[in-house]
């Protein structure tokens, strides 16, 4: 189940990598426009933070061979345990992660 927080990121009220791909989980993008999309893998990096790859959910539904559009974001976790996601601030800590989630798409 997702819901919106007051700092317009995207907020999981529970999150477990083992769930369903089809599990959708509500995004702002800059624009303040809700977008839809769905967990595609998550890893965690040598620094320890946990990463989410998100695609809208309408790109899965899509029937033409068009590519896809992806977003790789923090899985943040506050003081409750509360998780919501978070965009990664530093060019190079982006720029490792992108090369993570790139070489497991390549695996798959």
């Amino acid at each position: 189940m997702s819901t919106q927080d007051e700092n317009g990121q995207g907020h999981v009220e529970t999150f477990d990598e083992t769930e369903d791909i089809d599990e959708v989980v509500i995004i702002i993008d800059e624009d303040d426009n809700e977008r839809p999309c769905v967990i595609l893998a998550v890893i965690e990096h040598d620094n320890g933070q946990e990463y989410a790859l998100l695609t809208p959910a309408d790109d899965l539904d899509s029937d033409d061979e068009a590519e896809i559009e992806l977003f790789i974001l923090t899985i943040r976790t506050d003081e409750n345990g509360d998780e919501s996601f978070g965009f990664i601030e530093e060019e190079d800590e982006y720029q490792a992660v992108k090369k993570v989630f790139s070489t497991l798409m390549e695996s798959d």
